[in-house]
């Protein structure tokens, strides 16, 4: 139940610094070790800003650079010689205001996925919802995964490694 409870506590807090220390050292002690799929680098740039700042204040920071590109574009109409510096500063923010705006984006997508954590000793993961249908895989305690359907007392989790079947409800914790 650790694991379930530093999650919660990060999803309230995300920038909490000693919360992700602790779910660190409580995943040191799963048995499922699951790594997750690599990303494309460039994905890290939009994916990772709003785990390190939070959304509040990565809307705080889209809105900023929103009114500094529409004052660098008043800048660029209104100043004749349109020199290069002028230049520079309406792509950069132009620049900024897309990183921020898809950082922005991404992370409020990320908050719209449903996440649980297998909360019982140890459940079977089976290829449809209901006990009479064979058994893909065993979850532990502890195991995070994505939540992609509820069908009556199943859901049916999507693991990071590709990973896919149904699991009865009582088994995980949402987060």
């Amino acid at each position: 139940e650790a694991i379930w409870c530093y999650r919660k506590a990060l999803k309230l807090n995300p920038t909490d610094k000693e919360t992700e220390e602790n779910l660190e050292f409580a995943r040191l002690y799963q048995v499922d070790k699951i790594g997750e799929r690599k990303s494309f680098f460039l994905l890290l740039l939009f994916t990772s800003l709003p785990r390190v700042l939070g959304l509040g204040l990565l809307s705080w920071l889209v809105t900023l650079v929103w009114w500094l590109a529409l004052a660098s574009l008043l800048l660029f109409f209104v100043y004749r010689k349109r020199s290069k510096i002028i230049k520079t500063l309406m792509l950069a923010t132009l620049l900024l205001l897309v990183w921020f705006g898809l950082s922005l984006w991404s992370g409020a997508n990320a908050e719209e996925k449903k996440v649980g954590v297998v909360l019982a000793g140890q459940a079977e993961a089976k290829s449809g919802p209901g006990e009479d249908y064979i058994s893909l895989f065993t979850v532990h305690q502890g195991l995070e995964c994505e939540i992609e359907e509820k069908r009556a007392d199943w859901y049916l989790i999507y693991l990071s490694n590709g990973s896919r079947g149904w699991v009865p409800a009582k088994a995980l914790g949402l987060i």
